[in-house]
C-alpha cells in the first residue's frame, strides 16, 4: 500500500476522510488540515477524479530527521530523484512548516531544489529547470519540529478548480460550499438545505 496524504481547508478533515473511505481507502487518519490514508494507485487515481473537498493528493515518499539545513540537504540526497525526475522536466517545490533552524519556506524550498539539481548534476551532468507556475514535478516537503515529510504532488493545479476554463466558473467560496453541500448529503439528507442556506449566507456576506 502507499501512503498518501489529501490537504484540506481546517475544519473538513472529519469530512474528507469520511469521503476518501467511500472512495476505498484504508487506514484513513484525520489531522491538521489534511487526511492521511493508503491504498494503491487506482485509489489515487478515484481520489484525484472524484473526491470533492481534498485541495491535493500527495504520495509520501520518506519522512526523516531533520533539524537544520544539512539535515534537510542530505535527507534530501538520500531519495533516488531519478524515478521521478530526469533534467528534461521541470520542477517546483512547496514547503511548509518550520523548526527552529528552518523558519522560512523559501529558504526550506530553495534547500530542496538544491539538494535535488545538485544530485542531478553528479548523476547525469544535467539539471532540471524550475517552474513555479506549470512544473512537471511539483514536490512538496512539510517540516514538523525535528521531522521532514517529503512528498510528490500528484494533482498538479488544485483540484478545485478541475474543470474551470480560463476566467470562468464559480468563486472558489462558492464552489467550496457546494463541495460541502454534497457531502452533507451523502451522510445525512436533511442537512442539505441548511449547508446552502449557510454558503449563500457567506457568499453575500462577502458581496456586500
Amino acid at each position: 500500500m502507499n501512503r498518501y496524504f489529501a490537504t484540506v481547508a481546517r475544519g473538513l478533515e472529519v469530512l474528507a476522510a469520511q469521503e476518501l473511505e467511500q472512495l476505498g481507502a484504508h487506514a484513513v487518519t484525520p489531522g491538521f488540515c489534511g487526511v492521511a490514508f493508503e491504498g494503491d494507485r487506482a485509489l489515487l487515481y478515484r481520489a484525484n477524479l472524484w473526491a470533492r473537498l481534498p485541495f491535493r493528493i500527495l504520495v509520501k515518499l520518506k519522512t526523516f530527521p531533520c533539524q537544520d539545513a544539512q539535515d534537510l540537504y542530505l535527507g534530501i540526497q538520500t531519495l533516488d530523484w531519478s524515478q521521478y525526475l530526469t533534467p528534461d522536466f521541470t520542477l517546483a517545490v512547496n514547503a511548509t512548516g518550520k523548526n527552529q533552524n528552518l523558519n522560512h519556506t523559501h529558504f526550506t524550498a530553495l534547500q530542496v531544489k538544491n539538494a535535488i539539481t545538485d544530485r542531478q548534476q553528479e548523476t547525469f551532468g544535467d539539471r532540471s529547470n524550475v517552474d513555479t507556475q506549470r512544473p512537471d514535478v511539483r514536490i512538496n516537503v512539510f517540516i514538523d519540529r525535528d521531522f521532514c515529510t517529503v512528498s510528490l504532488d500528484s494533482s498538479g493545479n488544485s483540484l478545485h478548480r478541475r474543470g474551470y476554463r480560463s476566467a470562468v466558473g464559480l468563486p472558489r467560496s462558492k464552489n467550496l460550499w457546494q463541495q460541502l453541500s454534497f457531502s452533507f448529503q451523502l451522510g445525512n439528507p436533511n442537512r442539505r438545505s441548511t449547508i446552502r442556506f449557510v454558503g449563500l449566507g457567506l457568499y453575500r456576506w462577502k458581496q456586500a
